[in-house]
């Protein structure tokens, strides 16, 4: 759920009705609609990849976050009927989960997210029930509203893990489970495991965005979604900044869905200029062309927030308006670099990366790092 710029357009409406998630069908965009699952009012969910701020955090980003910003979010947020949080225990170490909670957004009308990390070190089912009491404490309430399974990465399969979040959910630490970056088959043999459990799958977190839509995988597994009764929730809907206004060849290379994918600046113009016509037709932002997209596909998509700017221009992105004509026109030009197509050994890269990550952030609460 990255945080890249989007506000570049004017003021958005001072209307406070939450947005509807009505729009042209299509063969992923029938209900029930994402958002419906999920029983929320504005199909908009908050992103806090960014929001950590441990000793690491302050070295590799640009840019900490303040309290009074977070929770100036978080009323903002509330105001426009954003009722939706997605975090995670790897998030700055945890530390967002902990940013969540004193920005105030556990309150009982909220639902917040986070999501068990399958490090290497972890090969149990009790590791689930232990870490989602680990976050619960982090977020300061006694249950998880929505526990993710992260990603079928580790060498084990992902069963386990399954029956983990079923402990944690009878053991009231955990109100509902949900899956992350399943593909179709993963995603039937999750709910299949989960239902022997007595519980349900009901959201798979996966990217979705124009970059990945051309993937026959991506499209297969949305489908599936809605055959199962899993609501899809979409992160890297903008592309990680590859489909905002300002894209230059020097930033493109910066950007890592580009490199992982190389994905070249000649590779996008066709997309970039349908949605930058489309953008100009509507006096809107890139980004919010992309975002109404995600929605008009019956997926819930996360924002990443830092600013109030771009807070204004996601929440403005559910009124825009985009006409059946418009949404195929996108369709026809998308690309297909699902992350489902990529390699298991870089999925198995990805595991170790993220297992040393989470030891960083352990290591860096206790040794300072150099030069803060």
């Amino acid at each position: 759920m990255s945080d890249n710029t989007m506000h570049e357009s004017g003021p958005v409406s001072d209307n406070d009705e939450p947005a509807s998630t009505g729009s042209p069908a299509d063969e992923l965009g029938t209900p029930p609609h994402a958002a419906e699952i999920l029983g929320l009012r504005m199909p908009l969910g908050i992103g806090t990849m960014l929001w950590g701020d441990t000793p690491l955090d302050r070295r590799i980003t640009d840019r900490i976050l303040s309290d009074d910003l977070l929770r100036l979010i978080r009323e903002r947020a509330h105001a426009a009927g954003v009722r939706f949080v997605d975090t995670a225990e790897g998030y700055g170490g945890g530390s967002c989960e902990a940013r969540v909670r004193r920005a105030g957004f556990t309150s009982p009308d909220m639902l917040v997210a986070t999501k068990f990390l399958p490090a290497l070190w972890r090969w149990s089912a009790r590791s689930v029930v232990r870490a989602a009491r680990n976050s619960a404490r982090r977020l300061g309430t006694p249950r998880i509203d929505l526990l993710y399974i992260h990603s079928p990465i580790h060498p084990r399969r992902p069963d386990a893990w399954i029956r983990g979040a079923a402990r944690a959910v009878r053991a009231g630490l955990v109100r509902r489970v949900g899956v992350s970056n399943f593909n179709a088959r993963q995603l039937e043999h999750a709910v299949q495991i989960a239902r022997q459990e007595g519980i349900e799958i009901i959201s798979n977190q996966i990217m979705f965005s124009p970059i990945v839509y051309g993937a026959a995988s991506l499209r297969d597994t949305v489908r599936r979604c809605r055959e199962l009764g899993v609501a899809p929730v979409g992160f890297g809907t903008v592309g990680q900044g590859l489909l905002g206004a300002g894209l230059t060849p020097e930033r493109l290379r910066s950007i890592r869905l580009a490199r992982i994918a190389k994905i070249g600046f000649d590779d996008l113009e066709p997309l970039r200029r349908t949605i930058a016509a489309i953008a100009d037709r509507h006096r809107c932002a890139m980004g919010q062309v992309c975002i109404r997209w995600a929605i008009a596909k019956g997926v819930v998509p996360l924002v990443g927030i830092r600013s109030l700017g771009r807070l204004e221009d996601a929440v403005g992105a559910t009124h825009v308006a985009l006409s059946a004509a418009e949404i195929e026109e996108i369709d026809s030009h998308s690309l297909a670099h699902s992350t489902f197509d990529r390699p298991r050994r870089r999925r198995a890269v990805f595991v170790i990366l993220i297992s040393l990550l989470m030891l960083a952030y352990r290591v860096s609460r206790v040794v300072p790092i150099s030069g803060h």
